[in-house]
């Protein structure tokens, strides 16, 4: 029986070779809108990705769902964004239904979109988030699941047994508050945010002229530029042609990764959060000549 984590995933990739996967698990369509599963054009789609979630819902009985769980922003899909107004309306959905609202910030939280929690883009609160990586600056392997006061209450006074030999690793913990001491010592998180909108302002005012470029998106240091041949059709490169042209990116003296199983499109962009505005030029120097000059190879 595949694991649960391994069955809620989006992507094959995660999931193909543990199959039978866990039973119980609905997948919603995900909010890409620029390349929209529902082929529609926001916002006169009118955010469809997030009504469907309520369909969703009344579909399989509210009574039947248990929660509702999605990244806030996409990260192995490719850094993908969503519109404004998804998470306001699927939180108000899942509110609506007694439905939990679970957000996985394991890549976002921390500082990474330029919020402590991306969930504060939109002004939403999850009922869960399931934390890690930047927890402790990725140096030992480390998570945990945090609660909202409306799960804490219905589970305070209940013996919940969760983990066993390796469960609340005190060295885990130790490097754990010695990274979120330096993130806010340090204001990391501001860092992002100031940094990823230099960023983000040279991409669309450079990057987006050169005709490979065909979307640009992201929050503070998580952002992604998405590169086809044609534009117009949006049209992607062949694989072969783009892992050639990522090893000799990386021979230029930057390691970049490509994301989004489907059409294997987008150039994600996620320095450390310690990055300064010169570390970043340095890096779009180095991107901007690669992706002018990437051709049929």
């Amino acid at each position: 029986m595949g694991s649960a984590a391994a069955t809620r995933a989006g992507s094959g990739a995660f999931w193909t070779v543990y199959t039978p996967l866990a039973p119980g698990f609905v997948r919603a369509p995900y909010f890409y809108c620029y390349r929209c599963p529902f082929h529609l054009e926001y916002p006169s789609c009118n955010i469809l990705c997030a009504r469907y979630v309520e369909e969703i819902i009344k579909n399989e009985g509210a009574d039947s769902v248990a929660a509702y769980i999605a990244e806030p922003v996409m990260g192995a899909a490719g850094n993908i964004s969503p519109p404004p107004e998804y998470f306001p309306m699927v939180r108000k959905i899942c509110t609506n239904y007694d439905v939990l609202l679970i957000g996985d910030e394991v890549q976002t939280g921390f500082g990474r979109t330029g919020r402590m929690w991306a969930q504060e883009h939109w002004n939403t609160r999850w009922d869960m988030m399931i934390v890690a990586k930047a927890i402790d600056g990725c140096y030992l392997p480390f998570g945990a699941a945090l609660i909202g006061d409306m799960v804490y209450k219905s589970l305070k006074g209940i013996m919940l047994w969760h983990g066993w030999t390796q469960h609340g690793n005190p060295i885990c913990a130790a490097a754990a508050r010695a990274a979120l001491k330096l993130i806010m010592r340090d204001k990391l998180v501001e860092n992002a945010d100031m940094v990823g909108n230099y960023v983000l302002k040279r991409l669309n005012t450079e990057f987006a002229a050169v005709p490979n470029v065909s979307d640009i998106c992201g929050k503070g240091l998580m952002l992604v530029i998405d590169i086809v041949k044609d534009k117009t059709n949006k049209t992607p490169f062949d694989a072969a042609t783009l892992n050639k042209w990522q090893r000799e990116v990386l021979e230029k003296g930057l390691y970049i990764r490509l994301s989004f199983a489907k059409y294997y499109t987008r150039v994600r962009f996620n320095p450390p959060i310690i990055t300064t505005k010169e570390e970043a030029d340095q890096m779009l120097d180095i991107l901007y000549t690669s992706i002018a000059d990437l051709k049929d190879r």
